[in-house]
């Protein structure tokens, strides 16, 4: 088994002709909101005496979080510049091999597999190629 990092896209890139400023954006965010309602009716008969009550409360709160990731690079006359927002991830490489005579190993099968991190974070991949 073997182990690299490397680069998982997330998103379809953009690219530009340069002299030229490449800008990516992104922006995530969540709202969480709640209520509570409630109702409270009794009534109590007697002979002479007849009570009814009606009882209601609201509460409510939100909380709203977010997070922006942006990026400007330059491109350079002559040249194309590419951008693609992703996260950072593992590459695993499982090999599967067969003892065979005299003492020798041989490959019979090889699968990889890529995953994200744990705590990946987003990350911009930028890379430029002639015009």
């Amino acid at each position: 088994m073997t182990k690299s990092s490397t680069f998982m896209p997330i998103s379809l890139g953009t690219s530009i002709v340069g002299p030229a400023t490449l800008h990516g954006s992104v922006s995530a965010g969540t709202s969480l909101s709640a209520s509570i309602t409630g109702g409270v009716k009794s009534e109590i008969n007697g002979l002479i005496v007849k009570a009814e009550a009606n009882f209601s409360l609201t509460l409510s709160a939100s909380v709203t979080t977010g997070m922006s990731y942006s990026v400007d690079k330059p491109v350079p006359g002559r040249v194309v510049g590419h951008l693609q927002l992703g996260i950072s991830g593992e590459k695993i490489t499982f090999n599967n091999y067969q003892l065979a005579y005299p003492c020798r190993a041989v490959l019979v099968s090889s699968k990889t597999v890529t995953a994200p991190l744990t705590h990946s974070e987003f990350a911009w991949n930028y890379w430029q190629t002639n015009a």
